[in-house]
């Protein structure tokens, strides 16, 4: 499942995907900060490692298995969007375990600043939506965000 904890982001601005679960946080003089408290958790399986403030609902009810990996990637990547045009932590001060209830039992979804441009406000909001079958693939999303770079459109409205 991809975080944001898996992107990077260099002073050159290419996206990197990294696979690391041991650091939360890597603070501006590189060292490391890790909270276990806002990752380990689950609704299901207390031997496994969860970030639900990134989980779809699905995820966090039904677990990994029998879950379409490619909705629940969309989701990720909202979230991640979400974090890279507001500059917030999604549920900023929330207990995790709360979060992922709220997320799997009450549809809890991460706020969208209202000055976020139109365009990226529904983009985000279309691969976050509740009913996984509903969101759409990366073949179609991926043009769209294509077209918003080329035509250099703002990210915010003021």
């Amino acid at each position: 499942m991809l975080q944001s904890v898996d992107v990077l982001v260099p002073d050159c601005l290419i996206v990197c995907v990294v696979w690391y679960y041991t650091f939360h946080q890597i603070e501006d003089d590189l060292t490391a900060r890790i909270n276990l408290g806002d990752v380990h958790w689950s609704i299901l399986d207390d031997r496994k490692m969860y970030y639900p403030h990134w989980n779809p609902p699905e995820v966090l009810y039904k677990g990994l298995k029998n879950v379409n990996m490619k909705a629940v990637n969309m989701w990720n990547y909202a979230i991640i969007l979400f974090e890279l045009f507001t500059r917030q932590i999604p549920y900023d001060g929330m207990v995790p375990a709360i979060v992922g209830w709220k997320i799997a039992t009450k549809g809890l979804k991460p706020t969208i600043p209202e000055d976020l441009s139109p365009q990226f406000s529904r983009l985000i909001q279309i691969c976050l939506n509740y009913d996984p079958a509903e969101r759409p693939l990366l073949s179609k999303v991926k043009p769209i965000v294509e077209q918003m770079v080329r035509e250099r459109l703002p990210l915010h409205t003021s």
